[in-house]
């Protein structure tokens, strides 16, 4: 099956009411499905991997109302084809048309988004690190908007990342 579904990686977490039975994670890069994360004010403690077509939306007034905490690594993408492609690092190369919006995250491990276009982060305040890249993955870069990153921003081996007014503490 194509579809990765949230009891494939996450038997241990319950899924959050209203989240998809599954998002298309690995394939599907040509496919006429979108999904679209609604996110009520509050704090979810859970972590999921953002797939294709998918977008991830906080509700809330300010970034903060909708927080990602006491998780790993909250909404993310990591390297792909790790068993195909350049084992163990994989690549990003692949990873585009998802985008993360209006959310804060405070992920004990930082946010992980391994991403090559397509994929903007916009009205962000990431708590902690964001790992635009994992091991020595091949990546591409994408677009951060109005985005507040407390941690260290790891770019690893990105040929670009456009940012516009970001702010950039770590």
């Amino acid at each position: 099956d194509p579809m990765t579904s949230w009891s494939n990686y996450y038997d241990d977490k319950p899924k959050p009411e209203g989240y998809p039975d599954s998002t298309y994670l690995l394939t599907h890069q040509f496919t006429s499905r979108r999904t679209a994360l609604l996110f009520a004010p509050g704090t979810y403690p859970i972590d999921f991997e953002v797939g294709y077509y998918t977008s991830v939306l906080g509700l809330g007034a300010l970034p903060t109302d909708v927080t990602f905490a006491n998780t790993d690594r909250g909404p993310h993408v990591p390297a792909m084809d790790k068993f195909d492609n350049r084992p163990p690092h994989g690549t990003g190369l692949e990873n585009f048309w998802r985008s993360v919006e209006n959310v804060a995250v405070n992920a004990s491990l930082g946010m992980q988004w391994v991403v090559s276009q397509a994929a903007p982060l916009r009205r962000m305040h990431i708590h902690t690190n964001l790992d635009l890249y994992e091991g020595d993955s091949w990546v591409s870069g994408g677009v951060a908007a109005n985005v507040v990153v407390d941690g260290q921003v790891n770019f690893g081996g990105q040929q670009q990342w456009l940012m516009r007014n970001v702010l950039l503490k770590g």
